[in-house]
C-alpha cells in the first residue's frame, strides 16, 4: 500500500465505525425494539388503572367490587414490574389491590 492510499482508507474506516455509533445511539435514544417500561410509564399506568378500579370502589374497601379482567390483569402486571409489593406475586390478589393502590386512597 502506498503513503497517500493509507490515508483515504482510514477516514473510510473511521466514517463506517462513526455511523455505527450513530445508529445504536439513535436506535437507544428513540427505543427500535419496543424495550421495558421506564418507571414513569409504569407510575402513570398505576395511576390510571388504581383510578379505574377506585371510581368501582371509592370507599377503598376492597371487597365485593367487579372490575374487568382487562384491568386487574394490566393492574397486577404493573404492580409486578414495578416492585415493592410483597404480595403482587401472581394474579392481583385483594393483597395486592390494597398494597399497589393504597397510595391513591383518600
Amino acid at each position: 500500500m502506498r503513503k497517500g492510499e493509507s490515508l483515504p482508507i482510514n477516514y473510510i474506516i473511521i466514517l463506517v465505525l462513526a455511523l455505527i455509533v450513530l445508529a445504536v445511539g439513535i436506535g437507544f435514544l428513540f427505543g427500535v425494539g419496543g424495550g421495558p417500561m421506564s418507571q414513569a410509564e409504569l407510575i402513570k399506568q398505576q395511576q390510571l388503572l388504581c383510578g379505574s378500579y377506585l371510581r368501582s370502589d371509592p370507599t377503598c374497601k376492597y371487597d365485593g367490587v367487579e372490575v374487568d379482567s382487562d384491568t386487574k390483569t394490566k393492574l397486577g402486571s404493573v404492580c409486578q414490574k414495578l416492585g415493592g409489593y410483597s404480595s403482587c406475586t401472581g394474579s392481583l390478589s385483594k393483597d395486592c389491590l390494597k398494597q399497589c393502590c393504597s397510595t391513591y386512597c383518600g
